[in-house]
């Protein structure tokens, strides 16, 4: 579809959203219990008269477990991707990628709404099993995370996402944002400035009705843009209404170039108080029509025409999946995570602790039996202390003649239950509910239950990185951009080339990314024993071999790359050519032939001859500090 009209966008927009509302209803079940929502409605505690309606939380820690699973994987490697060259001298390669490694990860840690982006794609991953990230526009690195109702995909979609004809994101802009969006220098002029200009006039309408504020300039529409100015932190508040809308993304492989289109439409539909099934209607007739200025006609917000917006997918949206779906091909809307696997037995677990609790608190209670309804009045006057006196005509009901629960089968219930939720989680969490065991425990045996762990985790965590590898060549692609309006991006270059690097090697096309991956797939048990393990055969590494296994022990134990850092410095890579040539310098002073092998580095060979040369020259001696020294 070319999506020429506006109409058409919306129509489209609508149909998804339609489609995706019973998915949405499903998603909010799983966030109420996670969220520590009862098991019981008010309505069903209040018939049944059910007075313990608690949730134990057993589902949200298992999440939690999980989501640390994903932090320790990804976020305690340092650097979290290397870069290698597949452009220049082989013998400057390695110290090219070096170089654009350690000046992009610094800028990629050292920003903290990454880390939230990230935090956001775990929590999203075992909830629901799809954590998308957009980038906002073409340049800046940082991707934003997404909620998965935020982005509507249509039915039928493959996960790989090869028949993905269209997809559309919801946005909330506050009228500052939007302001600062369209206004200002290098503005894209595929903005529909007089309605941008509408839909700002409606949240100035709209903020003054709400807050009841009188502006002296009030009736001056020039006035307008001052107030949004100056008056920003109110117009981004809580109380001032957002300008919604979608942005449709689409592939149009007309044209001498095929790529992604972007299309930007008001949400004209968003009201309170529609009707129809469930809460939703069609677009027909569910469209506010004075909803921000817009009118009956429907207009683009953003129409960049022909203009491609993307060649690939990778370049706008990126999606992580954590999918535990049994029937392949596999779906968008088919993917189950781990908060689909726990939520039935969740909620089993949550009812029967409550009715277990409600049977306590019975059993605490004390029971009477009176000869005749004028004894039950003495109940009132008794004080039952120690060595007290019962009155004559009451009697204690005793614990034989009470309801009797079968505890067993209660004890049997909730450890099947737990046993179910361990099992549906072992792909996702360390921890591992072998059961009651009266076998001895031994460190054979448990390093034994620790692979087993491991082997399931790292299962899910290696195709979490695999997904996670195309983010970071995106990240990568972003960082090659020349005169990007990023200033992380800037500083990344003018670092890179006050380096050495040539421009030339910051080309995205010639890198290789790949993520880190830490030992022990997250396990800090099997971390640090396999640290020990490498710890065994230091003595037979080389000498650099050796500082990288010091560098893997020190961060198992200690989980601070900084210090690992410190205490075993990266040092810089002696080429071969100059290993070479500082040995045949001595050879040629005494007038001797030197073979040259084939494969070195010729320019770097001459520099280190053309330097030793200098040195023996001047009569030069090393001093006490390892420096060149006159005599």
């Amino acid at each position: 579809m070319k999506f020429t009209t506006a109409a058409a966008c919306e129509q489209v927009v609508w149909e998804m959203r339609l489609a995706d509302y019973p998915r949405a209803l499903n998603r909010s079940r799983m966030n109420n219990l996670y969220n520590g929502a009862p098991p019981y409605s008010d309505e069903e505690q209040r018939q049944n008269r059910i007075n313990t309606n608690v949730n134990s939380l057993e589902g949200t820690k298992i999440l939690h477990d999980a989501r640390r699973q994903f932090a320790t994987a990804f976020m305690t490697a340092d650097p979290l991707f290397t870069v290698t060259l597949d452009y220049g001298p082989v013998w400057k390669r390695r110290e090219w990628g070096t170089r654009i490694t350690t000046e992009i990860n610094k800028r990629i840690k050292a920003s903290l709404p990454y880390l939230e982006c990230r935090r956001s794609v775990f929590a999203l991953n075992v909830l629901h099993g799809i954590a998308p990230a957009i980038w906002e526009d073409r340049e800046r690195w940082c991707p934003d995370p997404r909620g998965i109702e935020d982005v509507l995909v249509p039915s039928n979609t493959l996960v790989s996402l090869k028949n993905l004809p269209f997809f559309a994101v919801f946005r909330q802009y506050t009228g500052a944002e939007l302001w600062r969006m369209t206004h200002g220098p290098r503005v894209d002029p595929a903005w529909n400035l007089p309605l941008v200009e509408s839909a700002i006039a409606w949240v100035d309408q709209q903020a003054q009705s709400l807050m009841n504020a009188s502006w002296p300039e009030v009736w001056s529409p020039e006035k307008m843009s001052e107030r949004i100015k100056q008056d920003g932190g109110i117009y981004a508040s809580d109380s001032v209404p957002t300008i919604d809308t979608f942005d449709l993304y689409f592939w149009n492989d007309e044209g001498k170039k095929a790529g992604w289109n972007r299309r930007i439409i008001l949400d004209a539909w968003g009201q309170p108080g529609a009707g129809g099934i469930g809460g939703m209607q069609t677009a027909s007739n569910s469209r506010s029509d004075g909803k921000y200025g817009l009118g009956s006609a429907s207009e683009f917000l953003y129409n960049p025409g022909t203009r491609k917006y993307a060649d690939k997918l990778e370049q706008i949206i990126h999606f992580q999946f954590a999918d535990a779906s049994c029937v392949a091909p596999f779906r968008y809307h088919s993917v189950r995570s781990l908060g689909f696997l726990l939520y039935a037995v969740c909620q089993l677990q949550n009812r029967l602790r409550c009715k277990f609790n409600d049977h306590v608190f019975e059993n605490l209670l004390q029971y009477f039996r009176v000869s005749n309804p004028a004894d039950a009045e003495r109940l009132t006057k008794v004080d039952l202390i120690d060595k007290g006196i019962i009155p004559e005509g009451l009697n204690f009901v005793p614990q034989a003649e009470r309801w009797q629960v079968n505890d067993g089968v209660v004890e049997q219930a909730l450890t099947m239950n737990r046993q179910t939720m361990a099992d549906n989680s072992a792909s996702f969490t360390q921890g591992f509910d072998f059961g009651k065991e009266t076998t001895a425990e031994t460190a054979t045996r448990t390093m034994a239950k620790v692979n087993a762990t491991a082997a399931l985790v790292g299962a899910m965590l290696n195709q979490a990185y695999n997904y996670q590898q195309f983010q970071y060549a995106e990240i990568g692609r972003r960082f090659c951009i020349k005169n990007s309006k990023d200033a992380d991006v800037r500083k990344f270059r003018v670092e890179c080339l006050k380096a050495g690097v040539p421009e030339e090697a910051l080309n995205a096309e010639r890198w290789d990314v790949q993520p880190v991956r830490v030992i022990g797939s997250g396990n800090k048990t099997l971390q640090v024993a396999m640290a020990d393990k490498l710890m065994g055969i230091r003595p037979q590494l080389d000498p650099e071999g050796q500082k990288e296994v010091d560098r893997i022990y020190i961060l198992a134990n200690s989980d601070d790359a900084q210090l690992a850092e410190r205490l075993v410095p990266q040092q810089r890579h002696i080429s071969d050519s100059i290993h070479d040539a500082q040995l045949a310098a001595g050879t040629l002073m005494l007038s001797m032939p030197v073979a040259v092998k084939e494969g070195i580095n010729h320019t770097e060979y001459v520099e280190t001859l053309l330097h030793s040369s200098l040195l023996t020259s001047r009569g030069c001696c090393w001093g006490s500090g390892g420096d060149f020294k006159a005599p």
